[in-house]
């Protein structure tokens, strides 16, 4: 019941969006056109693109509907980064008609004053909107779901937050039951209103419409008992997973051809669709570079050698990649074709390193063959790091999930390397926050999110970091 009426309460805030943006066009027209443009408008050609724009804001939700249910704690941060992602819609849509169309008749300047407008109306609405829709969806008394929940008080705070949203889709708590003494009033923000085998009679007395379970009770025949109670009464019965905080990892629920299952990692990745997209962005910036940009380096990497430190112009080597398997990676040599142990990591002032290398490393030069590797497909241009076999064994030693980021292909960049960790791992917790950054992007990916690091990497070879080197 909560899930449809968040759903619904998604739906209304798509169609107000919708509206705001066409009545916003219509404003700004009527604006223009009393104060700075009195010999008029052609009005009908403008109405097409009013009815455009609200198309717009429809269309970008299509692809959101997975988001439906963080629209009433979105904050301020989200609600910045989803109206951007909005205007940046309305504007594809906005120019894409224009040149489809070869429209002449409409000013260029009113659109980009509109697009400007339509930001700031779209932040205000995603960030107070979806409040006050609630309030007026579930203001009335009969809108109420009585909710009577289970549980004891070291759980209310893994759940406060989702009981405060529940708030504002109409939940009232009514009060809580629990076995446990240490619940005593006062350890709830909710009243006591008896022990697990009178749920029944409480359920009646108090016309309970919800019960509400927090975490699974530790016997099976427990939730088995409650379950047929709810149905008896005609009560509805919701299950709040706790399962990842016992096992201290985020869970995951899935339906397999009718089957229920849970895992720990989304893997956006499995998807052949996103693959073909990430591979088709791989060959295509790898090609660009390998035509124009790798021949002309190549040359002067050649012209470095020979100046400092006469030897090859690659430098092959054994790194783990995609599932764990080994793959020869090519890179520029910025070190001394005779320089002692590999599995030594390279660190600031290394004397192996000579003089010009230094500059290569530090602006990301020796990695540009990489793209040999990427247009082979041993390799993506985003993606995380590749480590030497032995540094993976250290490094799984002192992270536990070190080894889930080989679930997608290495990367020439990553989001941990333009989230500044970059440059030498010395200490334990440089090595969590790199996986850390290398899981979330293997549970997060998206396009976006591949030309955001990318771009992100380009300014960080143009600035480098600190730890670069």
């Amino acid at each position: 019941m909560l899930s449809n009426r968040i759903l619904g309460l998604f739906r209304l805030h798509v169609i107000a969006q919708s509206g705001i943006v066409f009545g916003l066009f219509w404003v700004w027209l009527t604006f223009l056109w009393r104060f700075f443009y009195p010999s008029g408008f052609d009005f009908n050609a403008y109405m097409t693109y009013g009815l455009v724009a609200s198309g717009g804001i429809l269309l970008e939700a299509m692809g959101r509907r997975q988001e439906s249910k963080n629209l009433i704690e979105r904050g301020g941060a989200g609600s910045h980064q989803h109206s951007f992602r909005q205007t940046i819609y309305l504007a594809l849509c906005l120019s894409l008609y224009l040149v489809l169309s070869k429209d002449v008749r409409i000013s260029r300047s009113f659109l980009l004053g509109y697009l400007g407008l339509a930001y700031v109306m779209l932040y205000i609405s995603n960030r107070w909107l979806p409040g006050v829709l609630a309030r007026l969806s579930f203001w009335r008394r009969d809108a109420d779901v009585r909710t009577l929940v289970v549980g004891h008080s070291s759980q209310h705070d893994l759940f406060s937050r989702w009981v405060t949203n529940g708030r504002q889709l109409g939940m009232r708590i009514i009060g809580v039951v629990s076995d446990r003494r240490e619940d005593e009033p006062g350890k709830l923000p909710w009243k006591n209103l008896g022990k697990l085998d009178q749920l029944e009679e409480i359920l009646q007395r108090r016309r309970i419409d919800q019960l509400v379970i927090m975490g699974f009770p530790e016997k099976v025949g427990d939730i088995k008992r409650m379950a047929a109670i709810c149905e008896g009464n005609g009560v509805r019965f919701l299950l709040l997973n706790d399962l990842g905080e016992r096992i201290g990892r985020r869970v995951t629920n899935m339906n397999l051809n009718g089957t229920n299952l849970m895992t720990i990692y989304e893997e956006p990745l499995e998807d052949p669709v996103n693959r073909i997209i990430k591979r088709g962005l791989d060959i295509a910036v790898a090609l660009f570079a390998l035509l124009t940009v790798l021949p002309v380096v190549s040359a002067l990497v050649w012209i470095a050698h020979r100046l400092q430190s006469p030897g090859p112009l690659f430098y092959k080597q054994e790194r783990s990649g995609w599932g764990g398997k080994p793959f020869m990676i090519y890179k520029f040599r910025s070190l001394h074709a005779e320089n002692g142990d590999e599995s030594q990591q390279v660190s600031a002032g290394d004397p192996r390193v000579f003089p010009l290398g230094r500059l290569m490393r530090k602006l990301c030069i020796d990695e540009l063959p990489q793209f040999i590797n990427v247009l082979k497909g041993s390799m993506s241009v985003v993606g995380p790091r590749p480590h030497l076999k032995v540094h993976d064994d250290i490094f799984a030693e002192a992270m536990a999930n070190y080894r889930v980021r080989s679930f997608v292909k290495p990367g020439m960049t990553g989001l941990a390397q333009v989230s500044g960790y970059r440059g030498e791992t010395r200490e334990n917790h440089h090595i969590v926050d790199r996986v850390e950054c290398d899981i979330s992007y293997l549970e997060n990916w998206s396009l976006r999110m591949d030309l955001e690091i990318l771009f992100k990497t380009i300014f960080q070879v143009l600035r480098p970091p600190k730890t670069a080197f």
